[in-house]
């Protein structure tokens, strides 16, 4: 199997169970500043026409539940470079935008 796919099938199976992991938000906001800031801009900047997509965008866009949010960062997907993180580092993203309001 794929390490992309093993990725994806340890993350599903991992967040098949009602009961999901709590993530730390702080780490989260330092893993989007060190990581995920270069590409995607953040709330507050304007987006440049046809680059990446911001994070609300992204989960609101595509209405992504926090469990799909975990699947598709797991996932590749064109353009975006390959991007390796743990579960718990999901758990972090997902902590983080909860707290900046992106899910009701």
């Amino acid at each position: 199997m794929k390490p992309a796919a093993s990725m994806a099938a340890i993350a599903l199976i991992c967040y098949a169970s009602p009961t999901l992991a709590a993530g730390n938000a702080d780490d989260g906001a330092e893993l989007v500043e060190s990581q995920c800031r270069t590409c995607h801009v953040s709330d507050t900047m304007p987006q440049p026409a046809g680059g990446p997509p911001g994070f609300r965008d992204i989960i609101q866009g595509h209405k992504l539940s926090r469990n799909q949010f975990r699947r598709y960062v797991t996932e590749p997907h064109y353009p975006m470079p390959p991007k390796p993180l743990s579960l718990s580092q999901i758990d972090d993203l997902v902590a983080y935008f909860e707290r900046a309001g992106y899910w009701p």
